[in-house]
């Protein structure tokens, strides 16, 4: 046949050729007229160049399985027949265009998303009850025709029931090398501008050359699915190699961090369907149809209830699910998510919140009226979303003064300046607010809007000089004597309550006369003044455990009492806030804002994929602001010879890494699910070690390899050090009959003792050594208020920091003496080179670097630049090392920002 161009106006068989519609490697697609039937149909030839006996047998397979299959969402193929030398197809002429050209790096709407899908997953469950399965379903195999349908294009790759392909059926036993020759091949990765992005919908048995069945096209269709999601491809790279490595290895970002307003039950359905083990996935498009219809049914029913203009995107029914999912182990791990993470390092007062189940503006629980004992309460409405940071960064807010509101972020903004800032309550950039120290945390916004109550706390420091800080101008002033962590003006500004460890005072407003008003049993925050001035409510959180309660104290007299005893077990309510009026008292808790009434179980005012914290009411009654967070990062090397930072272990969201003495095995957290698991160093091999609810930190592998250490933050429990195999197991704790928090293990030399710490906000309890084989501990003497310890390689010496982290101690062990080495205003998670001769430290926030001191002269060197990089993780940032010793760090890709939501009619 002569040049394609010379096809238009021809007669081929019965069918006139109008105009070419498009081509590629496997086929050139023309419009034409069925002169017969009258009917306009699409011709397919094979390309002039594509002769082989392989191609001509995929393109015959096309036809074959196709015209096997009668059904709405598949391409009809009307006949196959010969043109001179080439085969053609005859199928359904359809005008709009492909799922890929449609999507174009955007998400699709939620309607039409499901409705998509929906259709596709109809498709495949039909080819498959034929037994053919389809083998390339990806986004330029699916087409959207003009009124939105979606119709499944090109078999030419499926698998027809009884047949067998040597090349796309390879022996089980075929090597990796094997598989990528057969992934050239089948997706013409050697043609001109052919992209290895083809190949990220394949499954991982595609990959591996392994036999296939129905649950290969269900793979592929997660692809598809979390593509038209989020606008982009769950595994991709810039070569062949390092996409099938994400196929085989990665588990990708989380489709609601990218486009939160997703159904959090699609997240699910997306992940079950990407589950590289097939017997964990989808067992059938059946049944994966209908939990597409079941997430259809309930978002339409969402919108029926709460009006057309709503955008809820999940019912109640989908909430419940959600909760009975985490319970039972499903692959997204909701349990972690309803753990609120403890006291932050450079946050306002500490407060930070862990991943949750619950989301901003996609529902409202609470509506209605709640009966008991005869009295009727009318809890708060909240209905609708507004957006109002844009940046992402991890921050807490502080309060409003009716036109802005004031936030904090846990690191500073820009190096060097202070990460205090203020937005207009109708949204729009944060503005820093000068301060004269970075270390400043706001408190709480005066009545009238025009002072901020702040404290000066570096580094890990609980309790600094409380100032007060005019908005508009003017000088900051000292609060006399004040020494705390958190405090709260009343309204009329004449009284100042501040805390201080444990003690609440209650001092005039410029902080003079003060006195002891109650001590707590736990350390206070959030406090808050009650409407008629009489009492106080505040949050008390143990430093031990992490539980964190509501609480009221009389300001007269100083009795407290809890107010939500035994709602929860352990306790995770705080940070409870009254509405201008006086009438509600809001709170969080489980990622969710609550309302405490005067009789009856706290109401639920929201829930969806977002985790809720930190509500502030407005001036006007109208709107409550919160924190919305879904938390997420980036594993990253800083490359010390161009000074960029690139992912390792493929970038996966994971912090404290430890690297096996032999450098071939690494062992991991990942963030925020607090899992602890081990992989080779490129990320093969994967274990899982530890579960839910243990929240795993800093675990180190023994010398000889055998064991890993680790400690457990879990929320309700004192920390404690467990040891766990390699090769997986129940870890184990190691100390028994100790009563203190214990952290930070480190090993020693020889691998027979172990050196650890306790949490910063318990390190009174100094550094211990316990003996491995005999669980006999001591103390090192001199060691009060220090923690994270570290063994040198050489085992003549252990590292630590202050308490305040102002602070890099060295224990010689031969003389059993302690010597400040240097001095600043925040380092943390020291890290010893291999050869013991630098001791690497992060330093936060004065100017966010890496240093290292070299221990011949103690001389400190800044390596690596941090000045613009956003760092995450459980205690804010963390830093390790790698094994060419260049530094690993936890980069913020996470979402977190300030929301509003309207205050509704009940």
């Amino acid at each position: 046949m002569t040049d394609s161009r010379s096809l238009i106006g021809s007669v081929v068989s019965h069918y006139r050729i109008t105009e070419k519609l498009g081509g590629g490697g496997m086929g050139v697609v023309y419009k034409a007229e069925d002169t017969d039937l009258h009917r306009f149909v699409a011709l397919k030839f094979l390309p002039n160049e594509a002769s082989d006996s392989e191609t001509i047998l995929r393109f015959q397979r096309e036809a074959q399985a196709a015209s096997a299959l009668n059904h709405p969402n598949i391409c009809t193929i009307y006949e196959i027949g010969q043109d001179s030398v080439r085969p053609f197809i005859a199928m359904e002429y359809m005008e709009g265009e492909t799922l890929k050209e449609r999507v174009e790096g955007q998400a699709l709407e939620n309607d039409m998303l499901l409705s998509v899908a929906w259709e596709i997953a109809y498709a495949l469950e039909a080819a498959h009850a034929e037994g053919i399965i389809h083998r390339d379903i990806k986004s330029a195999n699916i087409f959207l025709t003009k009124r939105g349908h979606a119709k499944v294009l090109d078999f030419g790759l499926a698998k027809l029931p009884n047949k067998r392909n040597a090349l796309l059926e390879a022996d089980p036993g075929a090597t990796f090398t094997d598989a990528q020759a057969a992934v050239e091949s089948f997706f013409e990765l050697t043609t001109p501008g052919a992209t290895p992005g083809t190949v990220s919908y394949m499954s991982p048995e595609q990959v591996r050359a392994k036999p296939v069945d129905t649950r290969t096209d269900l793979f592929s269709f997660g692809v598809v699915l979390y593509e038209m999601a989020t606008g982009r491809l769950p595994f991709r790279g810039e070569s062949l190699g390092v996409v099938l490595s994400a196929v085989l290895n990665e588990t990708p970002t989380a489709p609601t961090e990218l486009n939160p307003r997703l159904p959090v039950e699609l997240e699910h359905i997306i992940f079950k369907a990407l589950e590289k083990d097939r017997d964990l996935r989808y067992q059938s498009a059946a049944e994966m149809r209908a939990d597409l219809q079941r997430l259809r049914r309930d978002v339409d029913v969402a919108k029926s209830s709460s009006g057309s203009g709503s955008r809820l995107a999940i019912s109640a029914a989908d909430v419940r699910r959600e909760l009975e999912r985490s319970h039972a182990g499903a692959s997204v791990a909701i349990a972690d998510a309803k753990k609120e993470v403890g006291v932050s390092r450079n946050g306002i007062s500490g407060w930070i919140w862990s991943a949750g189940v619950v989301a901003l503006g996609v529902v409202i629980v609470a509506a209605g009226m709640v009966y008991r004992r005869g009295l009727t309460v009318t809890p708060l409405k909240l209905t609708g979303g507004t957006q109002i940071t844009n940046d992402g960064r991890t921050k807490v807010l502080a309060g409003t003064d009716g036109a802005r509101l004031y936030l904090q972020y846990t690191a500073a903004v820009k190096a060097g300046t202070s990460s205090i800032g203020q937005v207009s309550v109708s949204g729009g950039d944060v503005v820093p607010l000068a301060a004269p120290s970075v270390s400043m945390q706001i408190l709480n916004v005066s009545e009238d809007g025009a002072t901020l109550l702040v404290s000066d706390q570096p580094g890990t420091a609980f309790d600094g000089p409380m100032w007060a800080l005019p908005v508009l101008g003017g000088l900051p002033r000292r609060l006399g004597d004040a020494m705390g962590h958190a405090g709260a003006w009343s309204r009329d500004g004449k009284e100042l309550v501040y805390a201080k460890g444990n003690d609440l005072n209650l001092a005039k407003g410029d902080g003079s006369d003060a006195k002891l008003l109650a001590s707590m049993a736990a350390w206070p925050n959030a406090m808050q003044w009650s409407p008629d001035g009489k009492s106080l409510r505040v949050t008390l959180k143990d430093l031990t455990t992490n539980a964190t309660s509501l609480w009221e104290v009389i300001v007269d007299g100083g009795k407290a009492r809890e107010l939500l005893a035994g709602w929860h077990s352990p306790a995770a309510e705080c940070c409870g806030v009254w509405t201008t009026d006086g009438k509600h008292f809001l709170f969080s808790s489980q990622g969710s804002i609550w309302e405490l009434l005067k009789s009856g179980a706290p109401v639920q005012l929201t829930s969806g994929p977002l985790a809720l914290s930190g509500p502030v009411a407005s001036e006007d009654g109208k709107k409550v602001f919160m924190m919305g967070r879904r938390p997420r990062g980036e594993l990253v090397k800083y490359d010390m010879k161009s000074g960029q930072l690139v992912p390792f272990l493929g970038g996966i969201s994971a912090e404290h890494v430890d690297l096996s003495a032999d450098g071939k095995w690494a062992t991991y957290v990942l963030f925020p699910e607090g899992t602890l698991w081990r992989s080779r160093v490129d990320g093969s091999e994967r274990l899982q070690l530890s579960n839910a609810p243990m929240y795993a930190s800093l675990p180190r592998w023994s010398p000889d390899g055998k064991w890993i250490a680790f400690f457990s933050t879990t929320t309700g429990k004192t920390s404690r050090i467990y040891l766990v195999s390699p090769e997986g197991g129940s870890p184990q704790e190691l100390l028994t009959g100790e009563s203190g928090s214990e952290a930070d293990p480190s090993w020693s030399p020889d691998g027979k003792s172990i050196a650890f710490g306790a949490v910063y906000s318990a390190a009174k309890s100094g550094i211990r050594v316990v003996d491995v084989q005999t669980k006999a501990v001591k103390s090192l003497p001199g060691s009060e208020q220090l923690f994270s310890p570290r063994w040198s390689p050489d085992g003549k010496r252990i590292a630590a920091i202050r308490s305040d982290s102002q602070g890099l101690m060295l224990f010689d062990v031969a003389k059993q003496k302690w010597a400040e080495v240097y001095e600043a205003r925040n380092v943390s998670f020291p890290v010893w080179s291999k050869g013991g001769e630098y001791l690497y430290l992060l330093s936060w926030p004065e100017k966010p670097s890496i240093l290292r001191v070299r221990m011949s002269d103690l001389k400190v060197e800044r390596v690596a630049d941090l000045k613009d990089f956003r760092p995450t993780g459980y205690w804010d940032d963390w830093m390790g090392l790698d094994e060419n010793e260049e530094p690993l760090l936890l980069r913020d890709t996470g979402l977190q920002d300030v929301y509003g939501m309207e205050v509704g009619e009940p």
